[in-house]
């Protein structure tokens, strides 16, 4: 990620590539995103691998405040962050040990399917199958 992130002057998204995401949930992400300096993606738990997201209200808004993969939790991390192009520079393991000392961070629920297992794969083809096209149909 961070070799990817190179050259880019601009805040942009990190995200995996094993994802199948909700397109008005990921513009929400992303317009959320425009106005925090790093905004993180969580969603609600259900993937065979999760790395659950500790989570506080304040008011209208999210807060992260802890990963853990010993306690299950409502929300897991969705593997989508936005932020700074050198946000994943000098990383030493997984990205959401990198966010660790940042916490807490501002949060943003996404609807998706993260393909880690076989099982996982059955559940996004069904998640994928009830999303809404983007754009025109067939003409």
């Amino acid at each position: 990620m961070a070799l990817g992130a190179r050259g880019f002057s601009s805040k942009i998204v990190f995200m995996d590539g094993d994802l199948v995401i909700s397109p008005v949930s990921f513009a929400g992400f992303v317009a959320q995103a425009a106005r925090e300096p790093i905004l993180v993606g969580i969603t609600p738990a259900s993937s065979d691998q999760a790395v659950f997201a500790a989570t506080e209200n304040i008011g209208a808004s999210t807060r992260l405040t802890q990963f853990t993969r010993e306690t299950r939790m409502p929300f897991e991390w969705a593997n989508v962050v936005s932020g700074p192009p050198n946000l994943m520079d000098r990383i030493d393991g997984y990205v959401f040990q990198q966010l660790e000392a940042r916490l807490p961070l501002p949060a943003f629920a996404l609807e998706l399917s993260e393909v880690d297992t076989a099982d996982d794969l059955q559940r996004a083809g069904a998640f994928a199958q009830g999303l809404t096209p983007i754009g025109p149909g067939p003409a």
